[in-house]
């Protein structure tokens, strides 16, 4: 049983998928997914297309006390009429109550999976997953085992909750990697010109993403350029996440703001709301390219390696678990855009640079990140703490 909050396909939700058919592929096993938000978007469709099982439910976290635990009691009914063997959560909320519940079940494991990198949630910028709140502390003490996908992650996640480390193992991202067309062909499918120098960042529009200064980056390229065809594209893809208020340039609505602000017309930026395609879309791209505030470890980063392209991003510990040594150098100091701009001129002048890293980057993500591996190494923990 897979734990996740709304229905809305970000980086874990993606994994959890990833994980979900590979254990109904190899293992025949029966899965489903529970939702604790009322949202009904991406990864929704998904399960319907799949007939993959899911439900949704009204989140205890969000309700008084009364109430919470009423919605508990029912939760802890309707899982023991399921008689599931495991519960994994992978975003915060469903972590929380899969941690409170999960013992009153009958159910042999559950698992708290950290994607993201653990830090106190900061009222002033809206970043930060943990909460300190007491239901947060009781569903970590319930907890048996946690799973991380990066080293660093798995460090904060163990100083924070005075965790033993034993009872954490890192298992990073897995990348399935799909057939695409020719690069010709997909630009052609997308409306993109095929002689464009094309840098693409796929992302969900959220505060942990830094768009803005990406935009700032690409306006300071522009004008580097302008003396040129400037047959250059940036392109933004993801789901938009506007309910998230905040800093300007970390939404899908502000993000097409900036760039008007700042002159950059639909012939060098493109604001895309989430293609399903995303390999196809990753296809059209010369480079790939991530600003974030915090991460755990990226999966937009390693699909576009898994393209063969070099990558670009935040010098965070989180890229750089996914990216490896080889790439350190192409990461920029977070929040600078000249950084940025110098380093996206840098793959913009030198093609034989761009072949040379995308191949090491796709040999990278084979050796590391390889799905059919990443996925046993998963079957084997849940094996050895079930």
């Amino acid at each position: 049983m897979f734990f996740t909050n709304d229905l809305v396909l970000g980086g874990a939700e993606r994994q959890s998928l990833i994980l979900a058919r590979y254990l109904r592929k190899n293992f025949n096993s029966r899965v489903e997914f529970w939702g604790f938000l009322s949202t009904q978007n991406e990864l929704l469709h998904i399960l319907e297309e799949e007939d993959i099982p899911y439900r949704i439910f009204k989140d205890p976290l969000l309700s008084g006390i009364f109430k919470k635990i009423f919605l508990y009691i029912r939760l802890i009914f309707k899982i023991r009429h399921l008689k599931p063997d495991v519960i994994l959560s992978f975003v915060y909320n469903s972590k929380i109550n899969g941690g409170l519940v999960w013992r009153f079940t009958r159910v042999k494991l559950f698992v708290w999976n950290q994607r993201v990198e653990p830090s106190y949630y900061n009222k002033n910028d809206g970043v930060g997953e943990l909460s300190g709140t007491f239901s947060e502390k009781l569903a970590v003490r319930f907890t048996k085992v946690f799973a991380s996908n990066s080293d660093h992650s798995a460090e904060l996640l163990s100083e924070y909750f005075k965790l033993p480390k034993e009872s954490i193992i890192v298992i990073p991202n897995a990348i399935e990697i799909k057939d695409t067309f020719s690069q010709e062909e997909d630009r052609l499918r997308f409306g993109l010109d095929k002689n464009a120098f094309i840098v693409g960042m796929v992302a969900n529009y959220t505060l942990y993403k830094d768009h803005r200064t990406a935009v700032l980056a690409w306006k300071i390229v522009l004008d580097k350029l302008k003396d040129n065809d400037n047959n250059i594209v940036l392109v933004f893809s993801g789901v938009p996440r506007n309910k998230y208020p905040g800093s300007p340039g970390n939404t899908f609505e502000n993000t097409k703001a900036l760039l008007y602000d700042l002159g950059i017309s639909d012939k060098n930026a493109l604001v895309l709301d989430y293609n399903k395609e995303v390999f196809n879309l990753i296809n059209t791209f010369n480079v790939g390219l991530l600003c974030s505030v915090s991460e755990g470890c990226p999966n937009s980063l390693l699909e576009c390696m898994a393209c063969g392209l070099p990558v670009l991003g935040s010098d965070i510990p989180g890229i750089r678990f996914a990216v490896g040594e080889d790439n350190y150098m192409y990461l920029s100091k977070p929040g600078d855009p000249q950084d940025l701009a110098d380093k996206i001129l840098q793959f913009y002048y030198n093609e034989q640079l761009r072949v040379k890293t995308g191949n090491l980057n796709k040999q990278r993500v084979l050796k590391y990140f390889n799905m059919d591996r990443i996925c046993m190494q998963y079957c084997d923990f849940i094996s050895q703490n079930i």
